[in-house]
């Protein structure tokens, strides 16, 4: 049996760059948005670059991004996580996206 996707980013974590290190810390952070984000979504909505999440992806073993996001994907599914919705954000320079759209008020 292979080792599981997140497994395998843990024990990776000492070996990354710096970059790919917070990559992975997302991943880890936020283990459902690997399988519902592209290659491309993923490195602007973590800050790095798209061969930054490259390297990530082939550092862990794996031929190709779909790969990894069908495995981490199946992960997710199988230890009942939910995948990310549409408007959900990431980044920790900006504030999570209100699912309440305009009608939501702050104070």
């Amino acid at each position: 049996m292979s080792v599981p996707f997140f497994a395998r980013v843990r024990a990776a974590l000492d070996s990354f760059s710096p970059t790919e290190r917070k990559l992975a810390q997302v991943v880890l952070d936020y283990p459902i948005n690997l399988a519902g984000y592209s290659a491309s979504e993923l490195a602007q909505l973590t800050g790095v670059s798209n061969a930054t999440v490259t390297r990530f992806i082939r550092r862990l073993g794996y031929d190709s991004y779909e790969e990894a996001r069908r495995t981490a994907r199946l992960e997710a599914s199988t230890n009942g996580l939910q995948l990310p919705m549409a408007d959900v954000n990431i980044s920790p320079a900006r504030p999570p996206a209100h699912s309440c759209g305009s009608s939501c008020k702050t104070t």
